[in-house]
């Protein structure tokens, strides 16, 4: 079925071609079809303008408070839809924001923004986050099995490859544009912003799963950081709790934490220093001052980014809590 029949938009846009997903009848299906009409390498993107970044992060605030289909401002008019999705094989209600404006009929999402999927009844107050849905093989299948089965708060994808543009990030010139841990214009930063303010002092954590090369970090299979560079991990902090619980399962698996000699931590990771307490027009150059454990970012080697192997790790590692109202509705522009 078309894309647009998912579910009844509770604001209409104005008529324009949109890609179509066949048969979505769960998240994983859903998932598949945003892929198939993804920007690649090379196939460059759009960044949101300023409005459109206030205006996402506003959404993205408004479905973490309950509104599962809030209306579609006037500047992502066409661009995205908003809408709620009941997932054919658990029977549960989600919020969806996805890209569907494809004005040239080219089977591409213009823009490439991404993708924030809640759960209005999670009974963990998780964010599953994937910024390279492509480069890092695998990662947006494990994340969304991942949020689908231990029932986490949110999902965000990043909506191209991070080589979709060769042009260098203003944020961080190492980086290319398109790369949505290394610029601060993208949704996938606005969506934090909205998270960040949803929360406020509450307690939360974002688990961002990354891809790691088969020659990097020799001694590891799996590093978890929370953005430090080489530093040690005290001891209590929830790392420890996730290491244990997958090597529990997984006793072969070589799983490190920061503070050795293996430098995929996430430091420069603007998602990650803005949840470290950075204010946004210093994410791009700026550390976060103290080690905040609310952001976990995972490198994995392939073979070690299944979800079936991090589910009971990560359900151990957070226990369920009774479904408890939603918190407060966040704006960009207060």
């Amino acid at each position: 079925m078309a894309l647009a029949a998912l579910a009844v938009p509770l604001s209409a846009a104005p008529a324009a071609a949109a890609v179509a997903c066949n048969d979505s009848g769960d998240l994983l299906e859903l998932i598949a079809c945003v892929r198939q009409h993804m920007r690649g390498s090379g196939d460059g993107f759009t960044r949101p303008s300023a409005q459109q970044w206030q205006d996402l992060a506003t959404v993205v605030g408004e479905m973490l408070a309950g509104q599962l289909g809030p209306a579609v401002p006037a500047s992502l008019q066409g661009i995205v839809e908003v809408r709620s999705f009941t997932d054919a094989g658990n029977g549960r209600t989600y919020g969806v924001l996805l890209e569907v404006g494809d004005a040239d009929s080219d089977g591409l999402v213009d823009r490439g923004f991404g993708t924030f999927i809640v759960d209005p009844a999670a009974v963990r107050e998780l964010s599953i986050a994937i910024p390279h849905p492509i480069y890092d093989l695998d990662t947006r299948v494990q994340g969304i099995e991942v949020f689908r089965a231990v029932g986490a708060r949110s999902f965000l994808m990043a909506g191209t490859h991070r080589n979709a543009s060769p042009a260098a990030s203003a944020c961080q010139p190492s980086y290319q544009e398109s790369d949505a841990a290394h610029n601060a214009d993208l949704m996938f930063l606005a969506a934090t912003r909205a998270l960040v303010g949803h929360y406020g002092t509450g307690r939360w954590h974002q688990i961002q799963f990354h891809g790691l090369g088969s020659s990097a970090c020799p001694d590891t299979d799996v590093f978890v950081s929370h953005g430090e560079h080489r530093v040690a991990v005290p001891a209590g902090d929830i790392a420890h709790t996730l290491r244990e619980q997958l090597l529990a399962r997984h006793p072969v698996w070589r799983v490190s934490l920061d503070g050795g000699t293996c430098d995929y931590d996430g430091g420069s990771n603007v998602a990650g220093r803005l949840i470290g307490g950075v204010s946004l027009d210093a994410v791009c150059t700026v550390d976060p001052a103290a080690r905040v454990e609310t952001f976990i970012h995972i490198e994995q080697k392939s073979g070690f980014r299944g979800s079936a192997d991090w589910i009971p790790a990560i359900e151990a590692t957070w226990p369920a809590q009774a479904h408890r109202p939603r918190r407060r509705l966040f704006r960009a522009n207060p």
